[in-house]
C-alpha cells in the first residue's frame, strides 16, 4: 500500500503547476536580475526567444515521459509525478544555478539562461494542462 498516494490527475496538476510556477519565477527573475536599461533588456527577450525553440525541445521529450509514466498506473506515491531522473536533473540545474552567480558571471548572461529556462518549462507545462482538459472530458486514455 502506498502511503501517500494521488491520482494520476493530481499528478498533471502537480506537475503543471510546479513547471509553469517555477518558469514564471525565472522569467521574473530574468528581467529583475539586470538593471533597469532598455538595452539591457535585449538579453532576457533574446533568452525568452531561444528558450522558446531550442530548449522546449528538450523539456517536451521530459514531460512526455513523465505523462507516459503517470498513466501507467493509479494510484501512485504523491511524488511520482516525475521520475527520479527527472529530480536529478532538477537538482544538477539548481547547482548549476548557484555556481554560475557564485562564479560571478555577467548577469545579462544569467538574465538569458534563466529566461531560456523559465519560457522552457512554462511552455511545457501546457501539456501537462492539456491532459488535466482530456481528462476532465473523458478523452483520457491511461497506458
Amino acid at each position: 500500500m502506498i502511503i501517500c498516494q494521488a491520482k494520476i490527475k493530481t499528478h498533471f496538476q502537480i506537475a503543471g503547476s510546479l513547471w509553469c510556477l517555477i518558469g514564471l519565477w525565472l522569467i521574473l527573475r530574468a528581467l529583475l536580475f539586470i538593471p533597469f536599461k532598455a538595452l539591457c533588456f535585449l538579453y532576457p527577450c533574446l533568452g525568452l526567444i531561444f528558450g522558446y525553440f531550442i530548449f522546449c525541445k528538450m523539456f517536451i521529450k521530459i514531460v512526455q515521459k513523465n505523462i507516459s509514466r503517470i498513466k501507467e498506473k493509479e494510484p501512485r506515491c504523491f511524488f511520482a509525478f516525475q521520475s527520479i531522473k527527472s529530480y536529478f536533473i532538477v537538482a544538477i540545474m539548481i547547482t548549476l544555478g548557484i555556481i554560475i552567480r557564485r562564479l560571478g558571471v555577467d548577469k545579462k548572461i544569467i538574465s538569458f539562461i534563466y529566461a531560456s529556462v523559465g519560457i522552457s518549462l512554462v511552455k511545457s507545462s501546457f501539456i501537462y494542462f492539456k491532459e488535466i482538459r482530456r481528462y476532465n472530458n473523458g478523452n483520457f486514455t491511461a497506458n
